[in-house]
């Protein structure tokens, strides 16, 4: 039901806000976002996959993520995107990220992607 489905993605708000001001306390960061600063879409603004509650391998799950890693969770710098996209963004960096798709491009021009 609508009711069950409201009451699940609000725990999961609540979740993901008490797992942020853990991690920003054991890291130091600073801390000011609200349960009503994380909003879960239904679908990942990253991969573009289908966000689930409940996910059997957690990457479709719902995942806190900083925007600019150099900041804490802070107004602005949140948002909500799948455990598989933010596992992804945090193994590398920006510049490792870009070299990596410039070199699939490269692949998919010569033919063999």
């Amino acid at each position: 039901s609508i009711y069950n489905k409201n009451y699940r993605i609000k725990k999961r708000e609540n979740h993901l806000y008490k797992n942020a001001k853990y991690r920003a306390k054991k890291w130091n960061l600073e801390f000011n976002i609200a349960v009503s600063d994380i909003v879960i879409p239904e679908v990942c603004p990253v991969l573009n996959i289908s966000i689930l509650d409940h996910s059997p391998n957690n990457e479709a799950a719902p995942s806190l993520d900083r925007i600019n890693n150099n900041l804490g969770y802070i107004v602005g710098n949140v948002r909500v995107i799948s455990y598989r996209a933010n596992i992804k963004k945090s193994d590398l960096s920006f510049e490792e990220i870009e070299l990596l798709y410039l070199d699939m491009l490269r692949l998919r021009e010569s033919g063999k992607l």
